[in-house]
């Protein structure tokens, strides 16, 4: 038996070759394959076994290709040092006239080439065991934030960089982008140096903790002014021509898929202690939570809250051992309301934007589809 993988946005299971579905199989769902003539394939799924279209599938072993961009993948861009990066109108340039940046405000921005799905797609055996449903949320949600390449150094949070545009954070406070590359420092020491290190650039992150601060020579930046020193364009060249490098983006990806376990199984004081998967546990409903967390972590408990209350003081019930599909999405619904009076950027926007993946099939609205 060989195991293969569902590259369709939905495949039919059927009973046999143009009978009745059994179950429909989404994007990334892992399929047992048992036989079948050339154009459908007996396999094995979510419990089922039926046939599907064998077009639908791609063996495991088979590498996956890049299908969301018209682009070829972006070489490694060189080296450079203060004296290489000019700018040309709004444009910012590095080493041999490589535009990296587009002028803006205090500083510049790129949107990046590289979508979490293309990661995927060229380098499908990063993560091999990481669930589909998981990866479709994550998908959703950068779509509302960055591809990995992507970089902001025009705001007040100084630097901002990739799929979730982790930041320095403003003034004193600790910032989530030393701690995404906390993981490449772990994971791949040999990198770190190579395109941080060797700069002088370090990271410090407590033990547990998912913010932390840069050291630039080995002094700690934690004032704005201090981390000023990263809105200079060389810097934002040298994040940038990092993210090209394949255990950079690992790195940032790992700490994407790390992001949903800071809040999704962890007790709410306010409702018993029980966790945010008691209550949302659809893949759209924990798309729009990983949404507002990654834009505004602090204000995700009281606007959960908040929506779980209305609904229980509306006639629903407080216990969500017994929702069923309506109840969460009602519950979901008071909660995007709820976020809208929040300081949340583009709140019913983004929004909007996730709920489309309902609308395309990339994502389910039924409780109980997201497992991760």
């Amino acid at each position: 038996m060989d195991a293969a993988v569902v590259v369709a946005q939905r495949a039919k299971l059927a009973e046999r070759p143009g009978g009745r579905t059994i179950a429909t199989l989404r994007d990334g769902a892992e399929v047992t394959v048992l036989g079948g003539p050339a154009s459908w394939v007996e396999v094995e799924a979510q419990g089922y076994r039926g046939v599907v279209s064998r077009r639908a599938l791609r063996p495991v072993s088979e590498p996956a290709l890049a299908q969301d961009s018209t682009e070829a993948p972006v070489s490694m861009p060189p080296p450079a040092n203060p004296s290489d990066i000019t700018v040309s109108g709004n444009k910012v340039l590095g080493p041999g006239g490589i535009r990296f940046g587009t002028l803006h405000k205090l500083g510049l921005y790129n949107y990046g080439a590289t979508s979490l799905k293309m990661f995927f797609a060229q380098d499908p055996v990063a993560f091999p065991s990481l669930p589909g449903s998981v990866l479709r949320v994550m998908q959703a949600v950068s779509d509302n934030e960055g591809k990995i390449e992507a970089i902001n150094t025009w705001d007040n949070a100084i630097l901002s960089c990739s799929l979730y545009q982790w930041t320095t954070a403003a003034g004193t406070a600790g910032g989530e982008l030393p701690y995404a590359l906390g993981f490449l420092k772990q994971d791949t020491p040999a990198a770190f140096a190579s395109y941080f290190g060797s700069l002088g650039l370090d990271v410090q992150v407590q033990p547990g903790a998912t913010t932390g601060y840069f050291l630039l020579d080995g002094q700690r930046l934690d004032t704005g002014d201090e981390k000023a020193e990263l809105r200079k364009h060389i810097w934002a060249y040298r994040f940038w021509r990092a993210a090209h490098e394949v255990s950079v983006r690992r790195a940032y990806v790992k700490a994407a898929i790390a992001r949903i376990g800071h809040f999704y199984h962890r007790g709410i004081a306010q409702l018993g202690n029980w966790p945010l998967s008691a209550f949302v546990s659809s893949e759209v409903g924990v798309a729009q939570v990983l949404d507002q967390h990654v834009n505004r972590p602090g204000h995700v408990p009281k606007t959960l809250v908040t929506a779980i209350q209305r609904f229980a003081s509306s006639g629903g019930s407080a216990d969500p051992g017994g929702w069923k599909d309506a109840d969460e999405r009602r519950v979901i619904a008071l909660y995007l309301e709820e976020r809208t009076k929040t300081s949340m950027t583009h709140s019913a926007k983004r929004a909007e934007a996730i709920a489309a993946h309902v609308t395309s099939g990339a994502l389910s609205d039924k409780r109980g589809s997201f497992s991760g």
